[in-house]
């Protein structure tokens, strides 16, 4: 909140309350408290390692991510996916701390209801070395590769994913037909200058 409302010159008449006993290494689990829902779509305190994970994939309307089904932000799926075939293709990526398999369901709310989906189910393995935004990138990477027919960016969606990943350049690369790791390695070369402006505001 701090880093936004310098960064952007938002104004607001801001202040945050620094928790006691708290490190940036710890977890919500690490506290010992019991954790309250701030959303229905938030229902564990895991969730949020899954929702950083396929956030931005959801604003684009196109890749249901199980929000409306029982398990929200685990999931990436669409009627024209093979599961088995993206299952294979993202764990072949051997992405730090997080596995898939394949999966099929249909939602019982939002706009996909009632539609057979299929995909993958996410699950994170190791919280500590998951890597999320590079998880996101290499889901939608390896959609547009495996299917080159589908447009998942599309045009009334695409501001709403940009802002969500903070550039343009994710989904321009992608759609361009980068190499996988070409997109990352841009992802990586933007990370020294935002830790250093970051640093500044952090409180732990």
């Amino acid at each position: 909140a701090r880093f936004f409302n310098q960064e952007f010159e938002i104004g607001c008449d801001l202040q945050v309350v620094p928790m006691r006993h708290w490190k940036r290494e710890m977890v919500f689990d690490d506290t010992g408290l019991l954790w309250t829902p701030p959303s229905p779509h938030v229902p564990q305190s895991t969730t949020p390692f899954y929702q950083a994970c396929t956030g931005a994939i959801g604003e684009l309307s196109t890749v249901h991510i199980g929000v409306g089904y029982t398990l929200p932000f685990h999931m990436a799926a669409a009627e024209w996916m093979n599961g088995e075939e993206l299952c294979a293709g993202l764990n072949d990526l051997h992405l730090p701390g997080i596995r898939f398999r394949s999966a099929v369901y249909s939602p019982f709310y939002g706009g996909f209801v009632g539609k057979t989906l299929r995909g993958v189910q996410l699950y994170i393995i190791d919280a500590a070395a998951v890597q999320p935004v590079r998880t996101q990138i290499a889901i939608l990477h390896t959609l547009c590769r495996l299917y080159p027919d589908h447009n998942l960016f599309v045009a009334d969606r695409l501001e709403m994913f940009r802002n969500a990943m903070g550039t343009d350049r994710i989904d321009l690369a992608i759609r361009h037909g980068d190499d996988l790791q070409n997109v990352l390695a841009y992802m990586m070369q933007m990370l020294p200058e935002f830790k250093a402006k970051r640093q500044k505001y952090l409180l732990y």
